[in-house]
C-alpha cells in the first residue's frame, strides 16, 4: 500500500512542477510591428525664421593654422549682407566659435588685445571673446539683437578679426544664424491631424526653389500646438510646406500672393519599402597591401601595392554605396590631410578617387569599417575597375601595410525587368516580410526587398534564373515559404509567395497539450499498474488518460478561459484511472470467489 501512495505522490509532484515550469508561463499577446509613437514636445509660441544661414567655416586672421579650417585665413573681416522684406521681433544671433582668445567683460579696458567683435548694420552688437572657452574647443554664441537695428531692405552682417601690435588673432566660425519672428506678412495656417484626430506635428516651411530641401531654403521649422493648429507669417512666394510626426509625413506646396492661406494636413501612417539595392559586386577574401611581412596581418605577405579589379555591369545603377573591412591603416583627420601627408590608403573606381580609407579608423578598435556613397556616379555599363592603393612616405621609400576584407558594392538597378507580387500568410498580407532573390543553385543574393502594408513586393532584375523565397515577419515565429525558381527572359515576372503558421500552432499545441496530456497519461498508467500489475489495463489507462487530459484541457479553456493541468489531470484520473481499478478490483473478488 505503501508504494501505491508512493506512486500517487510521485505523480502529482510531476504535474505540480510541470505546470509551475511549463504551463503557466505567461503568453505574449503580439501587437503591431511598427505602431507610431506620438512625441510630446512643448511648440514654440510663434514660428521662427531664418533671416540668414550660413554653415560654412570661415577662419579670419593672417596666420596658416593646422587646427582651423579652413587652414588659410580668408581675411581679417567677415561681411555679409541679406535682405529684410519685413520687420522682425526677437532676432537672435547664433554662431559656433573656436580659438578665440578669452576675456572676462570686468577685463576689457582701451588697452585689451584681440578683441574680435561682431557688428549688424555698423553697429556693434557682441565681443566673442566673452563666449571662448580657455582650452579653445568650439563654444556656442548666442546674441540678443536689438529689432531697432535691423531695417527692411538691405542689412549688413560683418564679423573682425582682434589685433595686437604683431598682428591679428586667428579663429573660426561657422554655423551663423539669424532669425526671429516675422512682424509684418499674410497668414499661412492650418491644422495637422492623424487619421483625422488632431496632434502635434512638426512644421518644415521651404522656399520652393529646387527639388533637393537643402538647409539655406529653409524659412522656418516649428511645432504645432497640441491640438494640431499652426500659424506663420510669410511673404508673397512659393513655399514647400512639410508637416511630419514619427512615422508618417506629408508635403504640400502653396503660393502666397497678397491674401492669407489656409493649408491642412491629415497624416496617415504609411511604410513604403526602400528601393531594394543589389549586389554589383563583392570580394570578401582578405587582401595585405604594402611592402612589408607582418605577422599580423592576414595573408602575413603582402600581394603588392595595388589591388585591382574588374567587373561588368549589365545596366545603370543609382545610389551606389561602397564598403569594406580594413586594419592597420594609419589614422588620419580630414583637417590633417595636405599635399605633404604621408600613407594616405586611397580606393578609385574608374580611375575616379572616391575615398582616404584613413579618415575611417578608429583608433580604439581593431579592425574598422569603410564606406561611402558615390556621389557623382563613376559608374558605367560594361567593364569597371576598382582600385585601392597603398599610401608612402614622401620619398616612396616606404609603404603602409594594411590588410581589407568584405569588400562590397551595392545599389540600386536603375534598368531591368520588374519581379513583382504579393507575400501571404495563411492568405493574409505579409506585412514587412522579407523576399530575397538568389542567383540559381547558389547562396548568393542578388537582392532583396520588404513588403509593403499590402504585402506587395517590387524590384528589377537583369534576365536571368533566380530562386525566391519570402520570410513573413511576425516578431516571434518568422515562418518561410517554400523557395520558387523563376526565369527573367525580356519581361517582367509576377510571383507570389504564401507561408503560413501551421507548423508554429502545431508545436504550441504539442508543447500546451500532448506533451503535458501525455505526462498525465502516464501518472494514471502507472497508478494503474500500481493497483491491477495488469499491462493491457496499463496501456488503455496511458492512452484513455491521455485523450481525457487533452479534451478537459481543451474544454476548460472554453469553460473558465485558460489551461490547468492540475484540473484536467484530476477530470481524467475520475473518468479513467478510478473505473478500471474498481473495475480491475471487483473482476478479482469475482474470479477469487469472494463477496460482492
Amino acid at each position: 500500500m505503501g508504494n501505491k501512495i508512493a506512486y500517487i505522490l510521485l505523480g502529482l509532484a510531476v504535474l505540480s512542477i510541470f505546470q509551475t515550469v511549463v504551463i503557466t508561463q505567461p503568453v505574449i499577446e503580439q501587437g503591431p510591428l511598427l505602431t507610431p509613437q506620438l512625441i510630446e514636445i512643448s511648440p514654440q509660441a510663434s514660428a521662427i525664421e531664418y533671416i540668414i544661414a550660413d554653415h560654412s567655416h570661415h577662419h579670419l586672421g593672417d596666420n596658416f593654422k593646422e587646427n582651423l579650417i579652413p587652414k588659410e585665413p580668408e581675411g581679417v573681416v567677415y561681411t555679409k549682407t541679406f535682405f529684410m522684406d519685413s520687420e522682425f521681433e526677437s532676432p537672435e544671433l547664433i554662431l559656433m566659435i573656436k580659438s578665440v582668445v578669452p576675456v572676462a567683460p570686468h577685463e576689457i579696458n582701451d588697452s585689451t588685445e584681440y578683441l574680435d567683435k561682431i557688428y549688424i548694420n555698423d553697429v556693434e552688437v557682441g565681443i566673442l571673446n566673452f563666449y571662448a572657452t580657455p582650452e579653445h574647443e568650439p563654444a556656442d554664441v548666442y546674441i540678443s539683437v536689438d529689432p531697432g537695428l535691423l531695417r527692411i531692405g538691405n542689412n549688413t552682417i560683418k564679423i573682425t578679426s582682434g589685433i595686437n601690435k604683431e598682428g591679428y588673432n586667428d579663429f573660426e566660425f561657422f554655423g551663423l544664424i539669424l532669425k526671429g519672428i516675422r512682424k509684418t506678412g499674410w497668414m499661412l495656417s492650418g491644422r495637422v491631424t492623424y487619421n483625422h484626430k488632431p496632434v502635434f506635428a512638426w512644421i518644415d516651411v521651404y522656399h520652393n526653389e529646387t527639388e533637393n530641401k537643402e538647409w539655406a531654403r529653409l524659412v522656418s521649422s516649428f511645432g504645432s500646438n497640441e491640438d494640431g493648429t499652426y500659424s506663420i507669417k510669410l511673404p508673397n512666394g512659393v513655399y514647400d510646406i512639410t508637416a511630419s510626426m514619427v512615422g508618417a509625413s506629408d508635403t504640400k506646396t502653396t503660393a502666397i500672393n497678397n491674401s492669407n492661406v489656409s493649408l491642412d494636413f491629415n497624416l496617415e501612417y504609411t511604410y513604403t519599402p526602400p528601393p531594394a539595392k543589389e549586389i554589383i559586386f563583392r570580394d570578401d577574401s582578405h587582401h595585405h597591401l604594402g611592402d612589408d611581412f607582418k605577422e599580423d596581418l592576414i595573408p602575413k605577405e603582402p600581394e603588392g601595392l595595388v589591388y585591382t579589379k574588374t567587373f561588368f555591369l549589365d545596366s545603370e545603377f543609382n545610389s551606389p554605396k561602397l564598403s569594406l573591412m580594413i586594419k592597420s591603416v594609419v589614422p588620419d583627420a580630414l583637417y590633417e590631410i595636405n599635399d605633404s601627408t604621408e600613407y594616405l590608403d586611397k580606393i578609385y573606381i574608374n580611375d575616379v578617387e572616391v575615398g582616404i580609407l584613413n579618415l575611417h579608423v578608429i583608433p580604439e578598435l581593431e579592425t574598422s569599417e569603410f564606406w561611402t556613397l558615390l556621389d557623382p556616379n563613376p559608374l558605367r555599363i560594361g567593364d569597371n575597375t576598382i582600385k585601392i592603393t597603398s599610401g608612402s612616405n614622401r620619398d616612396g621609400s616606404n609603404y603602409d601595410d594594411f590588410e581589407f576584407f568584405n569588400l562590397e558594392l551595392k545599389g540600386i538597378r536603375k534598368t531591368g525587368w520588374v519581379l513583382s507580387g504579393r507575400v501571404e500568410i495563411d492568405n493574409e498580407p505579409a506585412t514587412y516580410a522579407y523576399v530575397c532573390v538568389y542567383r540559381h543553385g547558389t547562396d548568393e543574393r542578388v537582392s532583396s526587398c520588404l513588403t509593403d502594408n499590402n504585402g506587395s513586393y517590387s524590384l528589377k532584375l537583369p534576365n536571368g534564373v533566380y530562386d525566391v523565397k519570402a520570410t513573413s515577419n511576425t516578431g516571434f515565429f518568422n515562418p518561410q515559404s517554400a523557395t520558387k525558381t523563376l526565369v527573367i527572359n525580356n519581361s517582367n515576372v509576377t510571383l507570389d509567395l504564401k507561408t503560413s503558421m501551421f507548423g508554429f500552432f502545431l508545436f504550441l499545441f504539442f508543447i500546451f497539450f500532448i506533451l503535458p496530456s501525455s505526462i498525465t497519461g502516464l501518472i494514471i498508467a502507472i497508478v494503474v499498474y500500481a493497483f491491477t500489475k495488469n499491462r493491457k489495463l496499463t496501456v488503455i489507462g496511458f492512452v484513455s488518460g491521455m485523450v481525457t487530459a487533452c479534451v478537459s484541457n481543451m474544454w476548460l479553456i472554453d469553460v473558465i478561459g485558460e489551461r490547468s493541468l492540475p484540473l484536467s489531470a484530476g477530470i481524467a484520473f475520475i473518468i479513467v484511472a478510478v473505473p478500471i481499478i474498481l473495475l480491475s478490483k471487483r473482476k478479482s473478488k469475482v474470479e477469487g470467489g469472494g463477496e460482492l
